[in-house]
């Protein structure tokens, strides 16, 4: 934060790092490698490739040379070329030796991809040097093809998101964890790693990366003067929910007025009738009250009931068939509904 020398303007800036890498040049640049027997990373037309090997026990890294801390948000694209067993790859954000400035893996949050299944991955931090605590297996769209995946660490908590790449949908996945949340006073590296079993892999997998970023910001908090318990509509905040479901989203107590309540308004979701409708039942409304707008009611084959609360043919029956009128003098001809 800064003022001009006449102190009119006052500018904020919270973006402390901006970090891009889409592995244009040459990898050395911005990461430094640690690979070990067996694996390979290269960095060629946009892509790093990031071969695991098949050297049972065998640790590969690609770390980067910029330091981050904390709030900060890493996003990265990934797909892995297979899921096989005795291998793991992670990305993660882990903390540095306040002295070497070398990864001390005391504080970490980090994906993890293990197992055999490409829609499964699990989410993983620690504090202070702890055991990791890691989730179970969540389901996330695939790491067949490349899926995009991002890591938010904050003060109080960090999240793990997930999505397709290159997608204007929602989210496919939020997780969140407070317990055991990285230190918020260090300064972290993000790092590529690959670990193979002591069984050693089958082959070797690819992790392939279009891009690694991460925001580097600093938390500022804002207040929306317009919302501090006022009920002005001058002063509301508008708010527009994408894709919600009425029946799953809860937005208060809406009060309808200038419009005709509708028959059953006090049984159904539907509390207003704005034209006429003709519908089909097999018994009459439940509830009226005095303004009420009455739809016609008919029956399921589409009989319209003209008497109220009744079907005229179920009103009366004649005696027919073998029983006919025959007499000249007065004869009922009328007995109780249904009863022949």
């Amino acid at each position: 934060m800064s003022a001009d020398t006449q102190g009119v303007a006052l500018t904020i800036d919270s973006m402390q790092v901006k970090f891009r890498e889409n592995f244009a040049g040459t990898l050395s640049t911005l990461w430094d490698t640690t690979l070990g027997t067996g694996a390979t990373a290269t960095a060629s037309s946009g892509t790093l490739t990031f071969a695991s090997g098949t050297t049972a026990s065998n640790t590969a890294t690609v770390v980067s040379k910029q330091l981050f801390t904390i709030p900060v948000k890493l996003a990265f694209s990934l797909s892995l070329s297979q899921r096989i067993a005795n291998q793991t790859f992670y990305v993660e954000l882990v903390s540095v030796d306040p002295t070497t400035l070398l990864a001390d893996d005391k504080n970490v949050a980090a994906w993890r991809f293990d197992g055999t299944t490409a829609t499964n991955a699990i989410y993983e931090v620690t504090n202070g040097g702890l055991t990791r605590l890691s989730s179970s297996a969540v389901t996330i769209t695939t790491t067949a093809t490349s899926s995009l995946f991002e890591i938010e660490p904050f003060v109080d908590e960090t999240w793990f998101h997930q999505n397709a790449l290159d997608v204007t949908t929602s989210r496919t996945g939020s997780w969140r964890r407070q317990s055991q949340s990285p230190d918020p006073t260090l300064f972290y590296r993000v790092r590529l790693r690959w670990v193979n079993g002591a069984t050693p892999p089958a082959s070797s997998t690819n992790a392939v990366f279009t891009f690694v970023s991460v925001s580097d910001n600093t938390e500022i908090t804002a207040e929306i003067t317009g919302g501090r318990g006022g009920t002005s509509a001058g002063q509301a905040v508008p708010v527009v929910l994408t894709g919600a479901a009425a029946s799953s989203t809860a937005i208060g107590t809406v009060t309808v007025s200038g419009m005709t309540v509708a028959e059953d308004a006090a049984t159904t979701a539907s509390p207003v009738i704005t034209g006429g409708v003709v519908r089909a039942a097999s018994a009459p409304p439940t509830t009226f009250a005095a303004g009420d707008a009455v739809r016609h009611t008919m029956t399921t084959s589409g009989a319209l009931v003209a008497k109220p609360f009744s079907v005229p043919e179920g009103d009366f029956t004649f005696t027919t068939g073998s029983t006919p009128v025959t007499s000249t003098g007065n004869q009922s001809v009328q007995a109780a509904a249904g009863a022949g």
